[in-house]
C-alpha cells in the first residue's frame, strides 16, 4: 500500500453543555438545529443535518463517511444503528415535557436492504407513537436519498425527571 491510498479521518467536536432545564426538549433541538446551542458530540461526529423538527417528530440527513463501510461499500448495520438510536432519542425530547428527560431502555433495528457509500447519505425520520407517564414508544424509518427504505427501528423510554447537574464526560467515574 502507497502513502497515497491511506486514508485517515479526524474527529473535532465541541463539548456540550447540559440539557438546560429551561428548555423542552423541541426547543433545545431546534437550538441544534439553528446553531445557538451546541449539539450533542455524536450528532456533531455523525454530522447530523436536521430538516423538519415537530412535535413527538423528527427528521434529519446523516451524511456517510467511507470509514463507515467495509470491504464491499456497504455500510456497517452498526453505523445505521447509531442514526437510528439518535433519531429515535430525538423524536422522544420533541415529545416529553420540558422538566423531563428520557433514558433509552432498548432498541430494535429491521434492516430490509444494504446502503451503499456511494448513497453519500441517509435520512432518518422518526416519531412518537405512543406518550404515557413514564415510557414512551418511538419508530423511525432509514432510506436512501432516492427513496429507497433500508431500515426500520423502534425504540422504548423511559421518562424521568429531568437532571439538573451539569454531567462531565471527561470526569471520574464511580466504580
Amino acid at each position: 500500500m502507497t502513502a497515497a491510498e491511506v486514508r485517515s479521518v479526524t474527529l473535532s467536536w465541541q463539548p456540550a453543555g447540559p440539557m438546560r432545564p429551561d428548555l423542552s426538549g423541541l426547543d433545545q433541538l431546534r437550538g441544534w438545529r439553528d446553531g445557538s446551542i451546541v449539539m450533542p458530540p455524536i450528532g456533531q461526529a455523525l454530522g447530523v443535518r436536521f430538516g423538519e423538527i415537530e412535535p413527538g417528530r423528527v427528521q434529519f440527513e446523516m451524511p456517510l463517511q467511507e470509514y463507515m463501510t467495509n470491504h464491499w461499500g456497504v455500510v456497517l448495520g452498526g453505523m445505521l444503528a447509531v442514526g437510528l438510536d439518535t433519531a429515535l432519542g430525538c423524536a422522544v425530547m420533541a415529545a416529553i415535557p420540558a422538566d423531563r428527560d428520557m433514558a433509552t431502555l432498548d432498541l430494535k433495528v429491521e434492516f430490509l436492504r444494504t446502503v451503499h457509500y456511494r448513497d453519500r447519505s441517509v435520512l432518518l425520520d422518526a416519531e412518537c407513537t405512543h406518550l404515557g407517564h413514564n415510557r414512551v414508544l418511538a419508530a423511525a424509518r432509514l432510506t436512501t436519498p432516492g427513496g429507497h427504505l433500508c431500515a426500520l427501528g423502534t425504540a422504548n423510554a423511559l421518562i424521568r425527571p429531568k437532571q439538573t447537574q451539569p454531567r462531565d464526560p471527561g470526569g471520574e467515574r464511580n466504580a
